[in-house]
């Protein structure tokens, strides 16, 4: 399929480089498409951060909101996990730590049943009461 090409040349001041970019895009100026370019590998390893300690495998909505949604329940399961580790630092609580990551990792985002959460609840010692 032919398309048509632009050549962006940029020149760097800072430090005296200068690049040249192909691109597709001919609805963007050339400062854009620079900046674009200079901003892709802090972009990617964003993303690779995110797949990395969220354990993202892949998105399930292709919808905005729903993509949001997922990456804050993944950043709260990770936070929380932190949290978790910081504050139970002693020997015995290491298995533990393994098990709840665990366990947080494979239903975070599948169906998990009522009676599972409260059992290994249980497993962990909670004696409280919900609600």
């Amino acid at each position: 399929m032919p398309t048509s090409l632009r050549l962006v040349v940029y020149f760097d001041a800072t430090s005296g480089k200068e690049y040249r970019y192909l691109t597709n895009r001919t609805d963007v100026n050339a400062l854009t498409i620079a900046l674009l370019y200079k901003w892709r590998w802090q972009i990617e390893r964003f993303f690779w951060w995110i797949k990395r300690h969220l354990q993202f495998k892949h998105l399930y909505s292709q919808c905005e909101k729903g993509v949001v949604i997922q990456l804050y329940a993944g950043l709260i399961a990770f936070l929380l996990i932190k949290l978790y580790s910081a504050k139970n630092a002693k020997a015995e609580f290491r298995r533990m730590q393994v098990d709840l990551v665990l366990f947080l990792e494979r239903h975070l985002f599948g169906l998990v049943s009522l009676e599972d959460i409260l059992s290994y609840l249980r497993l962990l010692g909670f004696t409280g009461r919900f609600g």
